[in-house]
């Protein structure tokens, strides 16, 4: 296949060709492909990549697909990010993956490179309140403390957190239920009254601001070209 038919195809079918460098014996070479298709990847393909990342589904043969989740999700465009944080927010997926595999430096990576205003609507909503109840009652408390505190919510937002959550248990539970366990709720509640406040939302890395101004086309014909050379050197 030449260089151009190469090219048409890293540019029409970048979700497709990002999945057959997920796989041995290509993973080494996925980062790498990923920075030359940001100008044709679109935020819903970016999401299922990222949905495959978080269940780590591949670690049986020996490779860390939430560490590529790490880095990808460092390396991507401000707006994808938001993209799949608000996804998760409906239907709770990738998150929920992170959460039951324990993998605390990557809940930590997430939850300090987006905004404090995403880490709000992250934490309440319908979504997160799901996944506290059920790590209340398995008894995971070490993950709540990291996840709530990792948010640093202002005091106010500490005061509607508590509020909105027992809306939704009036809502799961009888009331007989919710007083049974009413120490479990307390705790939590103490929890995130000992949380973190909002330090101004200070970011693991520097990252300068996007140019909102290039031209999209500039973009294309530079990514053409780093996708030129990248492919003389494999």
């Amino acid at each position: 296949m030449k260089e151009e038919e190469q090219i048409q195809v890293f540019k029409r079918q970048p979700y497709k060709t990002l999945r057959c460098f997920m796989d041995w014996p290509w993973q080494d070479l996925f980062m790498k492909v990923a920075g030359l298709l940001w100008n044709f990847l679109t935020v819903d393909k970016y999401y299922l990549l990222m949905r495959i990342l978080s269940s780590n589904r591949n670690i049986m043969n020996g490779y860390n697909y939430q560490k590529i989740f790490g880095e990808l999700f460092l390396r991507s465009p401000s707006h994808y990010r938001k993209y799949i944080i608000d996804k998760d927010c409906e239907n709770g997926f990738w998150f929920r993956d992170l959460i039951y595999s324990n993998n605390t430096e990557i809940i930590k990576l997430v939850l300090r490179n987006v905004d404090y205003k995403d880490r709000q609507g992250f934490i309440i909503c319908e979504t997160r309140f799901q996944h506290s109840r059920k790590l209340i009652e398995e008894g995971k408390w070490f993950l709540l403390e990291l996840f709530v505190s990792e948010c640093r919510l202002s005091s106010e937002d500490k005061a509607i957190l508590k509020t909105s959550f027992m809306r939704y248990l009036t809502r799961v539970y009888r009331e007989g239920q919710i007083k049974w366990r009413s120490r479990k709720w307390e705790r939590f509640f103490q929890l995130i009254d000992k949380a973190n406040v909002n330090d101004g939302n200070k970011r693991i890395i520097t990252r300068s601001k996007e140019r909102k101004t290039i031209n999209k086309r500039k973009k294309e014909r530079k990514a053409e070209r780093n996708i030129i050379k990248y492919l003389k050197t494999i």
